[in-house]
């Protein structure tokens, strides 16, 4: 049976989106066995508290995509491709940090991590629920995996 812990952190797939993730967001390797852990990651990011929060964040977008890939590939038989999950990451990361924040985009800590290219044209306000619509998802689909 597949679990969340399975497909967030330790399917072939995520395992290798979280080490292009930690890479690109000049992290030590993320080594993550449960969503908790997904969760907790930013906090031993040795990162300075701006980006901390913004890697938080990109934590988030990460599990997300991640989650979005599989039921693309489960229920449309979508072919799954880590490149294309980790641009996707970039893209809505930029979109959720430059739209959740107050100042100019490069004087935030998320500049520190490479943009290669501006992001689509999604709305912030689709960002962010799918974003929330996925995290509540993951621990509907949790809960249900307990044997209560």
């Amino acid at each position: 049976m597949e679990t969340v812990d399975h497909l967030l952190c330790g399917c072939v797939v995520a395992s290798s989106v979280w080490s292009q993730v930690s890479n690109w967001c000049k992290v030590s390797p993320l080594i993550l066995f449960s969503v908790k852990d997904v969760a907790e990651s930013a906090e031993y990011s040795n990162l300075g508290s701006k980006a901390k929060e913004a890697f938080h964040g990109i934590t988030y977008v990460t599990a997300w995509c991640i989650w979005k890939v599989r039921n693309d590939k489960r229920f449309s038989n979508v072919e799954v491709k880590v490149e294309e999950i980790v641009q996707s990451i970039k893209s809505l990361g930029y979109l959720w940090y430059r739209n959740q924040s107050k100042d100019s985009f490069h004087k935030h800590p998320l500049s520190i991590f490479a943009y290669p290219y501006p992001p689509s044209t999604v709305t912030v306000t689709v960002v962010v629920v799918v974003i929330v619509v996925g995290m509540v998802s993951m621990v509907v689909v949790a809960l249900l995996d307990r044997d209560i």
